[in-house]
């Protein structure tokens, strides 16, 4: 997600506005989290098509202000410049540049590059077989992650020896409060304490994006998490099913 779009007036309003009919959608799911995971996808999809409006939108004033630069309206030559700066600026974090590259043919490739590196080209499956087909991969990834967080069963002889030599507990006071469901301030706290550029679960939206809007979902995003801890839930990661790679 373009996190500088959280900032803009247009889509905090749109979206506002967009999650008050989502909020409308609850009684049409069984759980709280069917609805927080369709209100996630709802938040990505809404975020793309955004952006892509937005972008479309961009072009559309660059164009205009090229031919009223051209028409000699010198105003516009600094408007022009600002969107460079701008566009400039988004390769270069893309990049991950030194602020004072200059933009020649070696920094474009280098843009070109980068986005090439950051795919996973090959990965071994648990037949030792190396996989690289981007589906193969993709499978790989699911079936490890599916195992990875499949129940087993105890030992309840390791389980039993576990409790039994643990020294410190806590007291009561504390352990009724670490039994208590999640409070809206408590989710503020530890979303606030996350680094920027980090996604807080597996559907990749930001912390940015909880940071700017936990006082529009923060009540609603409290029951799912509670709902979570009961049941000892976990989200199972989403492949694209758009026919992109998600690698």
């Amino acid at each position: 997600m373009n996190t500088d779009i959280l900032t803009e007036a247009d889509y905090s309003e749109q979206f506002k506005a967009r999650y008050e009919g989502w909020r409308t959608l609850k009684p049409a799911f069984s759980s709280d989290i069917e609805w927080w995971d369709d209100v996630k996808s709802r938040i990505k999809q809404f975020t793309v098509e955004y952006c892509v409006a937005r972008a479309r939108r961009r072009r559309e004033e660059f164009l205009s202000l090229c031919s009223r630069e051209r028409n000699g309206d010198s105003a516009a030559l600094h408007a022009i410049q600002q969107y460079l700066d701008q566009k400039l600026h988004g390769a270069r974090v893309r990049a991950r540049v030194q602020a004072e590259e200059k933009p020649t043919i070696k920094f474009y490739r280098d843009v070109t590059k980068y986005a090439i590196d950051r795919r996973i080209k090959a990965v071994r499956d648990v037949h030792g077989t190396v996989q690289k087909d981007p589906l193969d991969i993709v499978e790989v990834f699911k079936t490890f992650y599916e195992q990875l967080y499949t129940q087993a069963d105890v030992d309840e002889g390791l389980h039993q020896s576990l409790l039994d030599n643990i020294d410190k507990t806590p007291s009561k006071e504390k352990n009724d409060g670490l039994g208590s469901p999640l409070t809206v301030d408590e989710l503020w706290k530890a979303v606030a304490k996350m680094k920027g550029g980090k996604a807080p679960g597996s559907d990749g939206i930001p912390v940015e994006f909880y940071k700017r809007f936990m006082g529009t979902v923060g009540h609603d995003l409290r029951p799912p998490r509670t709902e979570k801890q009961a049941t000892n839930y976990l989200v199972k990661c989403r492949l694209q099913d758009s026919g992109e790679s998600p690698l």
